[in-house]
């Protein structure tokens, strides 16, 4: 009997006609056979480019690099939507509290006290809400937020520094995911030149929106550049047509003014 949810079918037919049947390519408007891969791979999430790694250049196969999206983000009312959202997000409030759906463990407060005391000044030198404004940047802008983390000698977390995300090429492994550990995970690419290995225990690098075949994320900047552009032409052109104005009008405003009687003779 066939199983639950099967089909009762001959062997003879799927000896025939079925995929692993030799000779599925006799069937009527068969699919035909499948091909066999020369060696089994395992599974990329990625289709990455070959020797992507070897390619220090930051965002260099993408539509528009970083350079791109950080001058789309100065443009007038894109850098104002940007300063508008860090101003709502600096005004907000925050506190540690214990979860509500675990047993409260005995040290709870003073682990409160150490957490608010480090998110102070989440690097040792930067205000909370200073540290915010930087990392909501490279957030919004170019959707690439990293931190170098910082270590005392016991290997405890004592900073988060951020760092800029455009200095940032990301490595993959053969399937496309990050490497662990102790293998290098980033490039900190500075004037042209690799200039820092950097593992995941060394560096959190955290886009907001991932995509699929993606390893870089997709920042609201980028999500309207077609946009940007468009208000920049207009800008632009009225810009054109206002100073062709002003310079017929100071034209017209030249011609129209009399000329200076000459001087009658001496008496």
């Amino acid at each position: 009997m066939p199983p639950t949810g099967g089909y009762r079918t001959s062997l003879s037919w799927q000896a025939r006609y079925g995929p692993l049947g030799q000779s599925v390519t006799d069937a009527v408007f068969s699919p035909g056979q499948p091909l066999n891969p020369p060696d089994q791979e395992p599974v990329r999430v990625w289709d990455f480019p070959v020797g992507v790694n070897t390619v220090i250049t930051p965002r260099s196969a993408e539509a528009f690099g970083f350079a791109h999206l950080r001058a789309f983000a100065n443009v007038e009312l894109v850098r104002l939507a940007i300063e508008t959202r860090k101003d709502q997000l600096d005004a907000l409030q925050w506190r540690f509290n214990p979860r509500d759906d675990v047993p409260t463990p005995a040290d709870a407060q003073a682990r409160i006290r150490r957490l608010t005391q480090f998110w102070r000044r989440p690097d040792g030198v930067h205000a909370f809400a200073g540290w915010l404004r930087l990392a909501v940047e490279d957030l919004l802008a170019i959707d690439a937020p990293a931190f170098e983390k910082r270590r005392d000698r016991a290997g405890r977390l004592i900073g988060l520094d951020v760092v800029p995300g455009d200095t940032i090429k990301l490595l993959v492994d053969e399937t496309g995911r990050t490497p662990v550990p102790p293998a290098p995970a980033y490039h900190q690419i500075i004037k042209g030149r690799v200039w820092a290995d950097l593992t995941t225990d060394d560096l959190l690098y955290a886009p907001r929106n991932r995509r699929p075949n993606h390893v870089l994320g997709f920042s609201p900047v980028e999500q309207i550049v077609v946009s940007i552009t468009a208000a920049q032409s207009i800008a632009h052109n009225a810009i054109s047509v206002a100073t062709a104005k002003l310079l017929g009008q100071a034209a017209s405003a030249a011609q129209a003014t009399p000329k200076p009687a000459a001087p009658g003779p001496v008496a």
